[in-house]
């Protein structure tokens, strides 16, 4: 397992596009599905690098599963409210799509604001989208045919950035795709 005993750790198999949970693993649950005993919810489990803690103030983990990185909804001073991304040890963020980034100013791309490296990590800071990603939307049932549309107008707007900016990540997903106000209504 090279970290401990010293050989250089194996490659990590990565199918282009593909995140996949091994068999027999649950799917996550939701927060009110979770038994919570004793006080209210505490701090979040994960703390920001110190060069972040200096400026934000982790308010919750974001339940978004990824295979590199948490995400974490922080608040800075003035009270605005953020979503850092960081990635796990031994993940690094692609350097080519963060040089990309400062060319891609379209509205239905969720904007990288930041990015960096601090405590052994790569970090990404994000502007926070309150209204939840396109699988929370899914998950609240189904959509009229106006929303339908108004969200299928998104994310080809943000995919047609996207490819503009030739900086494809291969995680598009329901659950990377975020949901601006008035989705649900078409707007």
């Amino acid at each position: 397992m090279g970290e401990f005993d010293g050989t250089p750790p194996r490659d990590t198999r990565r199918d282009a596009g593909t995140t996949r949970r091994d068999a027999g693993v649950p799917g996550p649950r939701p927060a009110s599905s979770t038994r919570r005993e004793g006080h209210g919810p505490g701090d979040p489990l994960m703390r920001l690098p110190a060069v972040l803690g200096e400026r934000y103030t982790a308010v919750a983990e974001l339940p978004v599963q990824g295979a590199e990185s948490d995400l974490l909804l922080v608040r800075d001073g003035d009270g605005a409210e953020f979503v850092v991304k960081i990635f796990r040890r031994g993940y690094r963020a692609d350097r080519e799509v963060w040089a990309k980034l400062p060319a891609l100013d379209a509205p239905n791309v969720l904007r990288i604001l930041e990015t960096g490296h601090a405590d052994g990590r790569d970090y990404e800071i994000a502007a926070y989208a309150p209204d939840g990603n396109l699988r929370a939307l899914m998950d609240e049932g189904p959509l009229t045919a106006e929303a339908v549309g108004g969200v299928a107008a998104q994310l080809a707007d943000g995919l047609r950035a996207l490819h503009r900016a030739a900086s494809s990540t291969g995680t598009s997903s329901p659950r990377t795709s975020w949901c601006r106000p008035g989705s649900r209504s078409g707007s």
